[in-house]
């Protein structure tokens, strides 16, 4: 359907992405539903924009079905929020994390409850103000957000903004 699909489950996908994050390379995901694959499909400016993705993870159960019926053999689907659960409840010191999208009030609630379940999760930033549709921060915080991240150097980048505009 014009998305390459990573047959993968929850766990191999946590091992996936600490083997990443000790790599030299960026890597970006996208936890791919069937409205993400539909407009790839029929939507070139938005398959152009999310063409820098080095992986579609299966977030709906239908993209499960399709694989499964090409002899995937997956059990289940990568639910974005539910990895996001998954490996921050986990993960291992010495990762590096920061929260980019969403309200204050969410931000602030995820970060208490992963470190209080996991005192090894370290959150450095966040930025919980708005973007439009094409992706971009409000006002003067785009250069300062991208200033912020570069000289912080998060392992991981959790993005909240929603489709399309997370993806832009």
């Amino acid at each position: 359907m014009g998305t390459p699909l990573l047959v993968t489950d929850y766990g191999e996908l946590a091992g996936f992405c600490q083997q990443w994050m000790r790599s030299p390379a960026c890597v970006a995901m996208e936890f791919a539903n069937t409205q993400i694959v539909t407009l790839r499909r029929h939507d070139s400016a938005f398959r152009e924009l999310t063409g820098g993705y080095d992986f579609f993870l299966p977030d709906g159960m239908p993209l499960v079905w399709c694989l499964n019926r090409a002899g995937a053999g997956l059990r289940d689907r990568v639910y974005g929020p539910a990895f996001m659960r998954k490996f921050l409840g986990n993960a291992p010191a010495g990762f590096t994390h920061y929260l980019l999208g969403g309200s204050p009030e969410c931000g602030a609630m995820l970060r208490e409850v992963f470190t209080r379940a996991n005192p090894n999760v370290q959150f450095i930033g966040a930025f919980h103000g708005r973007c439009g549709v094409d992706g971009r921060l409000d006002g003067a915080a785009e250069p300062e957000i991208i200033d912020e991240i570069n000289r912080l150097s998060p392992d991981f980048i959790w993005v909240g903004f929603g489709t399309p505009k997370q993806q832009a």
